[in-house]
């Protein structure tokens, strides 16, 4: 049961991050009231002005180093049409992983010449990339075989390296050529005319380092070995992985590791659902496990993660850093930011159904929406939400609240942890979860009980207050 408000203090608090667009648009209620009046619960909001920030910030952090470069745009985080619209504007590469993406990014106005092809591809696929004669990060035999024996002039291809399996602990990879094909990839590259050879790729999405320069390192070698060859690589491709951060400070994101660790040695009273530690057990005494959430503190900005990446030194350069060995080679350095080009770009709002207690006591806020239209099984959210309130005057609230969804499974579960909200809500409020375009919004939901996908409404700030637009509205000649 849970503790009666007159013996239970709130233990942590985890305010999300908020660009300042982001909060001033919030602090105007009514605006949000009225939209999803209008377009239902749940409903995305995007902000193309941050897309847009971010991008830059890239843009300079890499002409500031005096590279040549290109800054991919990922389509996977987020299908939203919009946004490839604001990419075609600023004249951006974009990185497509399937047919459908890709016919998407050829409809918002993107080159063919400014596209790169990832993932593995199936036949359509594959036929669309050679036809518009599309760079293609190549992710297997059966691929470079297709391209090499169907091509009819030289095709763009980047080779996409797997996980290296030595050098420190790692997982096994379902994706691209593992290390020991290398020496076969570099043959088939010097005896084929129709395989014009970019470069290597590597991506790694998390949030270890040390793995992650393991991934450069590969790919280092492999272009070394390849300039050995004979061959002339043009490009590194170093993919994405640089760093978002969701909740607003480091403080209060350790309060919560704390008391989410006393509670699973039963020091303190549970904070999660049914107790369970997230990944972490209490095994033999001792608290062990790993954490199934990501890091939602990061102290620094995508960017300036990626400038950190660019200094560091490699072995197998003599100690040089990246940065050097990229000016002093000539190549360009390919980036695919994904989820941190879509930092501060959305928030996810939903309407509150009503509250109630469940069986053990605990307090549940009911919304109408769906786990899996917040990717909330398999990306956990942390940050609390922001309550948008109707009333405004509200007993003051010290208890610990879950959000939960509308389908009629038990699993439907929002959050996992319990939040403790100024305010309790009350039914017709408005959450409003932040930061949730890269790979949240829209990654997992589905038309699950026949309820509709949550509508994508952009929102745009100038010096007349606000415009909201619908997605497939914003930049497009047709709809005017």
């Amino acid at each position: 049961m849970s503790l009666p408000l007159t013996e239970q203090a709130v233990p942590y608090r985890l305010p999300p991050r908020q660009h300042s667009l982001v909060r001033r648009s919030l602090a105007q209620k009514d605006l949000f009231f009225d939209l999803v009046k209008r377009y239902g619960s749940p409903l995305n909001i995007l902000y193309p002005q941050i897309f847009k920030q971010k991008y830059q910030l890239f843009k300079e952090t890499l002409a500031g180093e005096h590279l040549q470069h290109r800054v991919y745009v990922t389509c996977k985080p987020n299908r939203s049409d919009a946004l490839l619209r604001e990419a075609a504007q600023l004249n951006a590469y974009v990185d497509v992983s399937s047919h459908g993406e890709l016919l998407a990014a050829r409809a918002a106005g993107i080159p063919a010449d400014h596209l790169s092809a990832t993932g593995p591809k199936n036949k359509a696929y594959l036929q669309e990339i050679l036809a518009q004669h599309i760079l293609c990060s190549v992710d297997n035999w059966a691929e470079l075989d297709h391209i090499a024996t169907t091509a009819t002039t030289p095709h763009p291809v980047l080779i996409r390296l797997s996980s290296p399996q030595t050098g420190g602990p790692t997982q096994d990879d379902t994706f691209g050529f593992a290390e020991q094909d290398i020496p076969k990839v570099l043959s088939v590259l010097k005896q084929s005319d129709t395989l014009n050879f970019y470069g290597f790729a590597c991506h790694y999405s998390g949030s270890f380092d040390k793995v992650r320069f393991r991934h450069i390192d590969l790919a280092l070698k492999a272009t070394l070995h390849a300039f050995e060859q004979g061959l002339s690589p043009r490009a590194l491709n170093i993919g994405g992985g640089y760093q978002v951060g969701y909740v607003q400070s480091n403080q209060d994101w350790q309060n919560f590791m704390t008391a989410l660790k006393r509670s699973v040695l039963g020091d303190a009273p549970p904070v999660t659902w049914d107790n369970t530690g997230l990944g972490l057990r209490l095994q033999n005494g001792t608290l062990s496990g790993t954490a199934s959430f990501i890091d939602h503190y990061q102290s620094t900005p995508g960017e300036i993660h990626l400038e950190q990446i660019l200094a560091q030194p490699f072995d197998c350069l003599e100690n040089a850093s990246l940065l050097d060995f990229l000016r002093d080679s000539g190549l360009e350095l390919y980036i695919e930011p994904g989820r941190a080009l879509m930092d501060q770009v959305g928030i996810t709002l939903a309407e509150v159904t009503f509250t109630k207690r469940s069986a053990r006591g605990n307090l549940l806020v009911n919304l109408d929406m769906t786990h899996a239209n917040l990717n909330a099984h398999a990306f956990k959210y942390m940050a609390e939400p922001i309550l948008l309130h109707q009333n405004a005057t509200l007993p003051k609230n010290e208890e610990g609240v879950f959000y939960y969804g509308s389908l009629c499974f038990a699993s439907d579960l929002i959050t996992f942890h319990k939040t403790y909200p100024d305010h309790l809500p009350e039914s017709g409020d408005l959450v409003a979860f932040v930061n949730t375009a890269g790979y949240r919004m829209d990654f997992s939901e589905s038309e699950m009980l026949r309820h509709p996908t949550a509508r994508k409404i952009c929102l745009l700030s100038d010096e007349d207050g606000w415009t909201a637009l619908p997605d497939d509205a914003y930049l497009n000649e047709t709809s005017k």
